[in-house]
């Protein structure tokens, strides 16, 4: 199974209605979270499942990169902040799909990260990064990151300027 990790995109610092959960991603954000779909898409490939956190960053970033994925966010609510990463990994050791992507934020997607790897602290993840994991099970400690990916890195990856070694091909893609 392969996990990717991603966090929602750059958000507005206050939201209008001043709940934190209604924070609208940036025109940045909005950029990010396109370029984060197009390099899952060039370089995954197919994306069995999609599932986000309900705050509206996270829905906003699943979005966006779902248009080239082509596949329908699904809200997960335990990828929402504080969320039950134990009941998370046993739902995803439940569903067994090949490639899902959860879009949710930091610190718990880095904590999720560091559970599945078998590691005591969390991995850093910056505002629509990227972490891609490997497991058989993902209920276990035994995965292995894959990458961790910089949105610095998303257009030289996309533009041939940087390969990665998954991805399916070295063409240039802009």
């Amino acid at each position: 199974m392969k996990i990717i990790l991603a966090r929602h995109a750059s958000a507005e610092d206050k939201a209008d209605s001043k709940e934190d959960a209604d924070r609208n991603l940036t025109p940045e954000g909005r950029e990010q979270a396109d370029l984060m779909g197009r390099v899952v898409a060039a370089t995954i490939g197919t994306v069995d499942a999609l599932w986000t956190s309900p705050l509206m960053r996270a829905l906003q970033t699943a979005g966006i990169a779902s248009k080239h994925l082509k596949i329908k966010p699904t809200v997960e609510p335990h990828l929402a902040i504080s969320g039950d990463i134990e009941q998370l990994r046993w739902k995803l050791h439940r569903e067994a799909l090949g490639t899902v992507m959860l879009v949710g934020h930091q610190p718990d997607l880095g904590r999720l990260a560091a559970r599945m790897l078998g590691l005591v602290s969390e991995i850093s993840l910056k505002k629509s990064g990227v972490c891609i994991i490997e497991t058989k099970d993902p209920a276990k400690p035994v995965g292995r990151a894959v990458a961790t990916l910089d949105p610095r890195q998303y257009l030289d990856i996309l533009e041939g300027r940087e390969y990665v070694p998954w991805m399916r091909t070295r063409q240039i893609l802009s």
